[in-house]
This record gives C-alpha cells, sequence and structure tokens, in this order.
C-alpha cells in the first residue's frame, strides 16, 4: 500500500512539473535539434565554482538540452544520445540539493537501493547487484580507479568529501568495454574541481563539525577538508542486546591538483578513522582507511580529429583493523586484542586515440594495470595466554596484472540516430582472460522526443578477501560475469528531462558467501574452514523499470525526482560448489531457484530546492525504501524481535541557505526530520538474517557558514 501511494506522489509531482514547464517555457527548436555545445568541464577548461545561494537565480533554464557527458564514449556525447543509461550531478546539484556526502548523490539515482551495513558504511546496491561490499560498481575519480584492494571496497560518506567534487556521472549497467574489470553493474566517474576560492564550517548533532577550504591559482587548485563526530549508536547491536560501543569517526583529506589546456595532474592524501558500527555486545573494531593517490593525463591533439591521450595513475592504500574482544557480552575482560594490516598497491596506465572517420567517431585503447599486496597480517597483541604473534591473512602474496585492448564505434547515421558497437579484450594473470562487447541504438526522432535500446556485457574478477584469505580461500573461484539489455523512451526540452527505462540483467557464476564447515580441495583432501567463503552461484536474474526526472520550471526552481520497481529479481546457486561443501546449516540454502533478499521492491526519491528574495533557498529531499523479503530464519538468533523492521519506510530532509552578504551564508540541514525509526536487514553469510537489524540514524541537525570570494 505504501509503495502504491508514494509512487502515485510521485508521478502527481512529475506531471505538476512537466505542466509548469510547458506553460511557462516552450522549447526553442533550434536549440533541440542541434548538436550542443561543449561544456566547460568536457572543454578541459575551469569548471565554475559550486553556487552559493545568491548565484542560483543565474542557472540556466535551458540547460538541460546541452549537458553532455563522456562517461558513456569517452568522447563528448549529447546526455539523450549517449550509449549508456547516464545520471550527471554537477557542482552547482551538490550545494542546491545539500548533498553533503556520496551517499546523498547516489540516492537521487533510481535504480540504487542503499543499505546499512555492520562494517561501518553504507552498500550500494545496483539494479539488484548484490555484495558486502561496495566492490561490483566502479568508482573513478579523474579516470582513476580507487577502491581498496583487499575487500575492493570503497565508501559512501566522508571518505570523499563532495566539496571536492566538480561532476559526477553515474552510469547503470555494464561498463567493463570501456573501463575493464570491475565495472560490473555500473561505473561511477567523479571529476574533481580545477577552481574554486571557498571556506565553510559546520557544527551538527552527535557532536559532529565538518570544516572545508579551496583556493586556486593560475591552474593550481588546493582542496583541504577535515570532519569529526562522536558518531550515531544503534539502539541495539546485531545480537539484540543493548551494550555502548565507540561510535566516533574522524576524518581528514587534502586534494592538489594542476591543470592546463593538455595537461591534468592530481594527488590526494585521506586519513579516515571510523567505527565497525554494527557489532555484536562482546567486540569493538575501529578501521582506518589512509588511501594516497595520484594520476596525470596528457592529451595530444594530432590534428585532423585525431587526438591521443595518455593517463597514469598509482594508488598507495594503507588500511588496517583494530579488534578487541571482551569474554561476554557484560564484561570489560579482554579475550582478544590485535591489529590487522591490509595494506595494498594498484597503479596503471591507458591510452585512448580518438578520431574521425566520415560519419565514424571511434575510440581505440590499450591498458595495463597492477595491484598487489603489501604484507597484509594479524598482528595479535593478545590471545588469553598467547602474547605478540604475527598470523598471515593471505595464502599468497599477490602481484596481479591485466592488458587490455578496446575499440568502440559511435556510428552518426544522421544528426538524431547513433550506432554503437564496442568490444574489449583482457589478459588477466590469475584467472581466464575476459571478452566484453557492447551495442546500441540511440535516436532522436522529433524535436523532444528521445530513445535507446543498448545490450552490454560486463565483468568483475575475485578480490582477495574471496580467493586467497587464509582459511577461507577458494581455489574454484572464478570472475562473475553480466549481460543487460535496456531501453529507454524520454522527452527532453529546455526546462526539463524525463526519461523512463526498462533493464533486464541474466548474471552469471555471481559470487556469494556461504558458510561451510569443511570443503574438498582440488586434489581430492578435505580441509576444515568453518568461516565465511566465497564461492560462485549459478545465476541471477534482475529486471525493472526506472524513471527519472530533471525540471527547472522557474528560476531558482530545481527538481530532481525518481522511481524504480523491480519486476523480476531471483537467483539460482546450482549444484557446482554446493557438492564441494559440508555447510553449518545446510536447511538454509538451496540450490533451485529462489528470491533475492534483502532488496526494497520499489524505491523513489525526490529533492526540490527553490530559491526566492534572491537570498533565501529553501528545500526538502526524501527516500522511500519498500519492504524488504527476509528468509523465514529472520531475527532468529536475537534477543530482542521486530519484524517490521523489514518493512518499507520513508526518510525526509529538510534544508536551506541565507545569504548575508556577498559571497557569506548560512546554511542548515536536517536529516531524517520526522525521527523515523528505519532498518536495514543484516546482510551476509552466517550471522547474516539471524541477527537483529541495522538500524539507520535518526533525526540530525546541522548549522554553518559558508563563504566564496
Amino acid at each position: 500500500m505504501k509503495a502504491t501511494i508514494t509512487a502515485g506522489a510521485l508521478v502527481v509531482l512529475l506531471a505538476g512539473a512537466t505542466a509548469i514547464s510547458a506553460q511557462q517555457a516552450p522549447a526553442s527548436k533550434d536549440s533541440d535539434t542541434k548538436p550542443a555545445a561543449a561544456s566547460t568541464a568536457a572543454e578541459g577548461k575551469a569548471a565554475p565554482a559550486p553556487q552559493a545561494a545568491a548565484s542560483l537565480i543565474d542557472m540556466d533554464l535551458g540547460a538541460l538540452t546541452e549537458v553532455r557527458v563522456t562517461s558513456a564514449t569517452k568522447s563528448e556525447v549529447s546526455l539523450q544520445l549517449a550509449p549508456n543509461i547516464v545520471r550527471v550531478f554537477t557542482s552547482q546539484d551538490i550545494a542546491a540539493h545539500s548533498m553533503r556526502t556520496v551517499q546523498d548523490i547516489l540516492e537521487r539515482v533510481p535504480g540504487v537501493d542503499i543499505q546499512q551495513y555492520r562494517g561501518g558504511h553504507q552498500l550500494m546496491w545496483d539494479r539488484g547487484v548484490q555484495s558486502r561490499y561496495n566492490n561490483k560498481t566502479i568508482l573513478l575519480v579523474d579516470g582513476m580507479p580507487l577502491r581498496d584492494g583487499y575487500y575492493g571496497n570503497w565508501t559512501l560518506d566522508n571518505m570523499l568529501p563532495v566539496e571536492s567534487i566538480d561532476r559526477v556521472e553515474v552510469l547503470n549497467g555494464p561498463g567493463s568495454v570501456l573501463y575493464g574489470a570491475n565495472g560490473l553493474s555500473g561505473v561511477i566517474s567523479i571529476t574533481t574541481k580545477r577552481a574554486g576560492k571557498a571556506f565553510s564550517l559546520d557544527s551538527g548533532s552527535y557532536g559532529s563539525t565538518r570544516a572545508n577550504a579551496q583556493y586556486n591559482y593560475k591552474g593550481l587548485f588546493a582542496n583541504v577538508s577535515a570532519s569529526r563526530s562522536d558518531g550515531f549508536s544503534p539502539d541495539y547491536n546485531v545480537d539484540g542486546l543493548q551494550r555502548a560501543h565507540n561510535q566516533e569517526s574522524q576524518s581528514a583529506t587534502g586534494l592538489v591538483s594542476y591543470h592546463t589546456d593538455n595537461l591534468n595532474v592530481m594527488g590526494s592524501f585521506t586519513d579516515y578513522t571510523y567505527p565497525y558500527r554494527y557489532r555484536e555486545s562482546n567486540s569493538e573494531y575501529i578501521y582506518r582507511r589512509q588511501p594516497f593517490f595520484g594520476t596525470a593525463s596528457y592529451k595530444v591533439d594530432l590534428g585532423g580529429s585525431r587526438s591521443l591521450n595518455v593517463r597514469g595513475y598509482y594508488d598507495h592504500y594503507d588500511f588496517s583493523i583494530d579488534k578487541t574482544k571482551f569474554k561476554s557480552v557484560t564484561t570489560t575482560d579482554l579475550s582478544k586484542v590485535s591489529t590487522e594490516y591490509l595494506p595494498t598497491e594498484m597503479w596503471g596506465t591507458d591510452a585512448d586515440f580518438s578520431s574521425m572517420f566520415g560519419k565514424h567517431e571511434i575510440v581505440t585503447g590499450l591498458s595495463y594495470s597492477a595491484d598487489r599486496s603489501r604484507n597484509s597480517y594479524a598482528h595479535i597483541t593478545f590471545n588469553k595466554v598467547a602474547v605478540d604473534t604475527i598470523e598471515p591473512l593471505l595464502t599468497t602474496k599477490p602481484y596481479r596484472q591485466t592488458v587490455g585492448v578496446f575499440a568502440n564505434d559511435v556510428w552518426h547515421l544522421s544528426k538524431q540516430v547513433l550506432l554503437t558497437a564496442g568490444a574489449r579484450y583482457d589478459a588477466i594473470s590469475d584467472f581466464d582472460n575476459q571478452f566484453s562487447w557492447r551495442a546500441g541504438l540511440t535516436a532522436m526522432p522529433g524535436e523532444h522526443w528521445y530513445g535507446k535500446a543498448l545490450y552490454g556485457t560486463s565483468y568483475r574478477i575475485p578480490v582477495y578477501r574471496e580467493y586467497i584469505a587464509v582459511g577461507n580461500d577458494n581455489p574454484y573461484l572464478r570472475p562473475e560475469t553480466i549481460g543487460t539489455f535496456e531501453g529507454q523512451v524520454g522527452y527532453v526540452q529546455k526546462h526539463m528531462d524525463l526519461n523512463a527505462t526498462f533493464f533486464y540483467n541474466r548474471y552469471k557464476d555471481f559470487i556469494q558467501e556461504l558458510w561451510p564447515v569443511t570443503m574438498t580441495n582440488p586434489d581430492g583432501t578435505t580441509r576444515v574452514i568453518n568461516d565465511e567463503t566465497s564461492f560462485n552461484g549459478d545465476t541471477r536474474q534482475t529486471a525493472g523499470v526506472e524513471v527519472f526526472g530533471r525540471f527547472k520550471p522557474a528560476k531558482g526552481l530545481d527538481i530532481i525526482a525518481g522511481y524504480s520497481r523491480k519486476l523480476k529479481h531471483t537467483e539460482t546457486l546450482g549444484t557446482e560448489m554446493l557438492a564441494n561443501m559440508v555447510l553449518l546449516h545446510p536447511e538454509r540454502v538451496s540450490a533451485n531457484e529462489q528470491e533475492i533478499k534483502y532488496l526494497s521492491d520499489s524505491t523513489v526519491s525526490f529533492s526540490a530546492t527553490y530559491l526566492f528574495l534572491q537570498r533565501v533557498r529553501v528545500g526538502v529531499s526524501g527516500n522511500y525504501y519498500g519492504g524488504r523479503a527476509v528468509t523465514q530464519w529472520y531475527q532468529a538468533d536475537v534477543a530482542k524481535k521486530d519484524p517490521s523492521n523489514a518493512d518499507g519506510f520513508m526518510m525526509t530532509s529538510i534544508f536551506g541557505d541565507v545569504t548575508i552578504y556577498k559571497g557569506l551564508a548560512v546554511r542548515w540541514k536536517v536529516d531524517n526530520a520526522l525521527d523515523v525509526r528505519a532498518f536495514s536487514p543484516a546482510y551476509g553469510s552466517y550471522g547474516g538474517p539471524e541477527q537483529y537489524d541495522l538500524q539507520w540514524p535518526g533525526r540530525s541537525a546541522w548549522l554553518g557558514l559558508a563563504c566564496k570570494f
């Protein structure tokens, strides 16, 4: 019932905005049919700094017909003709809609399901593609993949300050043809800022503070950010018991970049400490991530519509976990104290050659990437009687390499019709080589209507934790692959862009974790595991519809709205790996087709902001998550039980800012304004559905100053 009501409200919102747009702003035929001019970001020029409240009145109402993207083809193409489903968010959007984290941005994307995860971060599930970590959608920062090498994870919260972001392109669907491994379910391409002179300071609930400063001078740009928080504490731990934990987090980030017409160089360092928020009552875990990464690219104009773009990158990722376990849930007597060190390195280079041959826009490329563990081990300082011991965490010290070659052709059949075809071959050192391909037809048959029909494949290789972790390594593990069909129809004019998308995923060899007691090795021997272990299931199938709209019906008013509905989400584990395992709970695992658990059946998102009196901006945003299917063992092992936690919920935020004088503004935001008690069912293998749900933070408020120079 809730889903029906919320979806109906969204339709009313979209229809109302469309009507306002049609009445107040008739489209220009010329601007709708001519190829749009390249944006400042795409041209490589300095992009404008985020808009403060006073400058939002100057936002161009006609911008929606001129948005161009590069993530879909590695060359400029209009958003409506791009051969992928792409959502674009600029620094202006981030400021106007008070998006304070990457999570806030992704919550505006239909098909994205955000869940709380016990490790202290949030999970992003894209079109039903699940994982315990955010490692099935590739995150690119200025073209460089950013993730830790052990889990393949990246976080959605304060790891990357949004104040440093100029533009985000979220590509739903397979991305391996252009970007190789790990673009399984999509690509998030972030472009950092190149200009801006500003300072901001915020303070809020849970003892939270955040400061950011940025400055640019003759192509040189610097951004520094720092934040800390006492943290939100859930009412119950995952065992359903109450015990206070240290929830403090703190982050510091520095970013420096240099840009000319052809050269882009960027380097960044982050020191981020945060808690394992949802733990059993008898343990405390603290994570610390310290990535240092840099990338440099150089573009050579070869003349005759030909160019060569070369990029190199390096990521030095220090990562550690402090673990403290107590003898019971009521005592502070220690059982074990240890620190796990999981440092990794990743580096690579790629070269893309672009050229025009008649009506063909061709991009070919060659890439090399490598990653390794620098020495993963656990330093145990206390374990009942044993003191100060070292235990390896990986069966080998991996050094992996991938060499890839790709070609992508965008054939301009006319100004309004594009035919795209692309293919990629990757030679992988530790796994079977992979071939990916895609094809798509995009068209604007009239002044306002556009359509897309796309098919593509993608893959992801296992991360260290999945196949070479000591004690639960899996020699059978292989890459997972996906094939996706997408069809979209949309309507665009100067003040609005509204589209509906249908997708179907067939996801093979999907990687999932179970809890085997023993496993049979390839040589026929049997070993004891008794821990979470990754294995390949057979097939997952997900299908659904997505509706997305951007509206600027009047000067100062900006609306973003989205809706998604899952029509099918099933999985078949198969018998291949089950035959090699003796499971702890075999009655809870089926080889036959069944519904995928923990996914919201529908999601709704909206955000509206309005500037009036040239100084005051107010806004409201919200997200609805439909009910989640759970197993019959849901909350089976906890003292506190509440099955309604898996029901749908709606969370809303209100925000705004007031310009005091020129570039000085007071800004505020209240998240979860109605203080809704919302939960995500515990996700994982053993100790997952049986545990208590993970509570979303309650109401929190922010107040601060922002100054642009």
